[in-house]
C-alpha cells in the first residue's frame, strides 16, 4: 500500500499545486493522529495535542485563503532561475543552519542530561545511606533513579553461601553507577515535580524546563528539509514527463544526485526526534 501511495504521489506532483498539495498532507496528521489513538491505544495529552491541532487548523486554513490559484507556465530557464535565486539559496542556507543547530541542542541537552544523572545517583547513594542508618526498609518509587533488578523475581538462594548471595545483593542494590539510556532520563526528568527536582538537582532545572527544545528543532528542521525534497522531486517530474529532460539531462541528473541526501537529513532528523522522544 505504501509503494502504491509513493507512487500515485509522484506521478500526480508534476500537475499538483504544492501550496494546496501541503494543506492535504496536514489534514492527513490529524487524521493518522485519530487512528493511532482508536487503533494503538496512544494517548491524548490535552495540554499539547490540543494546542498542536488548534495550530494545524490555523495553518491549514491559513495556507488555503491565502493560496494563489492562478495557473502558471515555466520553462527550462525559468524554473532554473527560480532555483538559483536569492530566496531558494537563503532557504537552503536556513535548511543546513537549521541542522546544526539540531546537533548542537542535542549535544548540549545530552550532556545536561549526564550531569543530571550524576546528581540523581547521588541523591539515591545518599538516601540508601540515610536509610540504612535509620533501618527504613525504601520502596522502588522513593528513588529518583529506581534499580533495574525485580527482587521479586530473584531466585530463592537459601544455601551455605548466604553471606556472599546477601553480599552481593547488597552490592547491586546500593550500585549506583548503571547507565541509563537518554530516553530514559528524559522520561524521568519530564515527569519529576519541580520542586522534587531542585532538591535533587538544582543545576537540571533549566533543562526540564527546556526538555522539548531539541525536539521541536528536529520537528522544524524535517519539515524544512521536507520542503526542500518535496520542490526537487516535482521539478525532476515535470523534466521528465515534459521531455524537458533531454534537452538538460546534466541539470536534471544534478537535481536527483541532492534527493538521496536531503530524503537521508529529513529521515535521520525524524529519527533522532523518535530515538529521544517517542
Amino acid at each position: 500500500m505504501t509503494v502504491v501511495a509513493v507512487t500515485i504521489h509522484l506521478s500526480v506532483l508534476p500537475y499538483a499545486d504544492l501550496t494546496l498539495l501541503s494543506s492535504n498532507s496536514i489534514v492527513g496528521i490529524v487524521i493518522a493522529t485519530v487512528l493511532s489513538i482508536l487503533f494503538l491505544d496512544e494517548k491524548w495529552v490535552m495540554k499539547y495535542d490540543l494546542t498542536a491541532l488548534l495550530f494545524i487548523v490555523f495553518g491549514c486554513s491559513t495556507i488555503v485563503l491565502l493560496s494563489n490559484k492562478s495557473e502558471a507556465e515555466f520553462d527550462a530557464e525559468a524554473i532554473k532561475k527560480l532555483l538559483f535565486s536569492v530566496r531558494t539559496v537563503s532557504y537552503l542556507a536556513v535548511c543546513c543552519v537549521m541542522v546544526i543547530i539540531d546537533y548542537l541542542v542535542l549535544r548540549k541537552m545530552l550532556r545536561a542530561l549526564k550531569k543530571f544523572q550524576e546528581d540523581a545517583n547521588l541523591y539515591d547513594k545518599n538516601l540508601r545511606a540515610q536509610a540504612k542508618k535509620n533501618g527504613q526498609k525504601l520502596e522502588k518509587t522513593d528513588f529518583i533513579l529506581p534499580p533495574e533488578e525485580d527482587e521479586k523475581n530473584e531466585p530463592d538462594m537459601s544455601t551455605d553461601n548466604d553471606d556472599e548471595v546477601v553480599e552481593n545483593k547488597e552490592k547491586d542494590t546500593t550500585d549506583d553507577g548503571v547507565e541509563r539510556s537518554d530516553h530514559e532520563l528524559i522520561r524521568i526528568i519530564t515527569g519529576l515535580p519541580l520542586e522534587k527536582l531542585k532538591q535533587v538537582s538544582e543545576r537540571s532545572v533549566f533543562l526540564k524546563q527546556n526538555i522539548k527544545m531539541p525536539l521541536v528543532f528536529f520537528i522544524l528542521g524535517t519539515s524544512l528539509q521536507s520542503g526542500f525534497t518535496t520542490v526537487i522531486v516535482k521539478v525532476v517530474d515535470i523534466f521528465i514527463q515534459t521531455g524537458l529532460f533531454t534537452q538538460h539531462y546534466l541539470f536534471t541528473i544534478c537535481l536527483i544526485v541532492t534527493l538521496p541526501p536531503s530524503a537521508m537529513v529529513q529521515v535521520h532528523l525524524l529519527n533522532l526526534a523518535m530515538k529521544y522522544y517517542d
